[in-house]
């Protein structure tokens, strides 16, 4: 019974699909998380939105106490800057949008001064940008179909496993 449930388990988180979430970034007692939509992949030639939260050990930092800049590079070459300024008063987040044109890696640099604590810090997080673009209200592609197949195979063969065959 336990090799069962151990080969149930390993089935179960090698079939698990890989999600990227956020980027986390620090320097020292400022970190950052950085989002960018859509699932932080954004296709090139279409208008990515860039969520940045910002925190440091005490969990005090306020966009608006800090003199900071939101970089954008690619090769060396400056693209794009930000002052990052915050929505509301006391929030810790900074939104804003880029449109990254082509394919290839850029790097993200965020720098500045938080004024309270007069603590420097430089981030940087290198971003890949990949060629593929998908409308949003696209149908998803054929090559789902298998894995859907997969999926509803693998829960019919367990279910059987367990309730029919004892």
């Amino acid at each position: 019974m336990k090799i069962r449930i151990f080969f149930i388990s390993l089935l179960f988180f090698l079939s698990a699909t890989p999600v990227s979430a956020h980027f986390l970034i620090s320097d020292g007692e400022v970190a950052g998380l950085i989002h960018i939509t859509p699932d932080d992949n954004p296709p090139p030639g279409s208008d990515a939105p860039i969520h940045v939260d910002m925190r440091n050990k005490d969990g005090a930092f306020k966009i608006a106490n800090c003199a900071c800049t939101l970089e954008i590079r690619k090769s060396e070459v400056l693209l794009a800057s930000f002052e990052m300024m915050a929505h509301e008063k006391e929030s810790s987040e900074f939104m804003t949008n880029y449109t990254f044109q082509t394919p290839g890696v850029y790097e993200l640099r965020i720098h500045g001064t938080d004024t309270v604590s007069d603590t420097s810090f430089d981030m940087k997080y290198d971003l890949r940008v990949e060629g593929r673009t998908q409308n949003a209200f696209q149908e998803p592609s054929d090559n789902t179909q298998p894995l859907l197949f997969t999926g509803i195979l693998f829960g019919i063969i367990i279910s059987f496993w367990f309730f029919v065959k004892k």
